[in-house]
């Protein structure tokens, strides 16, 4: 199964994320439906069954206390790639967290990918190339705007189950923040 391991995002910053995509007056975009909108910390690719064990113990190997981040503004990776918002504040714990869970998961032998971490949120994909000045043009008119605050808390492990209308996520294991 294809499988990562992520930070949640609250329903409340997930719906004017979702907003904000549906919003963008772009052909060729495709928004990422606001119940996948997350932090992916480690991307897994093809997880075994026989590993899932391994990798829970990797996910609660990891110490970290609850803090808070700020969402605001938007970007792009690539064209055709993705467009994204980013983190104002928490930038530091996030980045931090992720090393902490990709230290652990390679410790325990479990394939991970080794890309840069880079903390974001994908609201939405650009299927074929767009204007690159109508595209800087949509995303300035979000560049100041804040999309949410929140402690966040929990990381979880999940499933993507790939579909005709894209991927659907499924939670297989959740881990609250606890002592340092």
């Amino acid at each position: 199964m294809r499988a990562f391991i992520a930070a949640d995002i609250p329903e409340h910053v997930r719906e004017m994320l979702a907003e904000a995509a549906l919003s963008l007056g772009l052909s060729g975009v495709r928004t990422v439906d606001k119940d996948n909108m997350h932090f992916t910390l480690a991307f897994l690719d093809e997880l075994e069954n026989d590993r899932i064990d391994k990798v829970k113990s990797a996910i609660d190997r990891v110490r970290f206390r609850g803090f808070d981040v700020d969402i605001k503004g938007m970007g792009h990776f690539g064209n055709p790639g993705a467009i994204y918002s980013a983190v104002a504040s928490g930038a530091g714990k996030i980045i931090e967290l992720a090393n902490s869970q990709r230290a652990e998961l390679a410790a325990s032998g479990i394939y991970f990918d080794k890309k840069d971490f880079v903390p974001h949120v994908t609201i939405a994909r650009i299927k074929r190339m767009v204007d690159e000045e109508v595209l800087m043009g949509e995303l300035y008119r979000f560049a100041d705007k804040r999309f949410g605050s929140y402690t966040l808390d929990t990381i979880s492990l999940f499933r993507s189950v790939l579909g005709p209308d894209g991927p659907k996520y499924e939670k297989l294991y959740e881990r609250k923040a606890g002592s340092t």
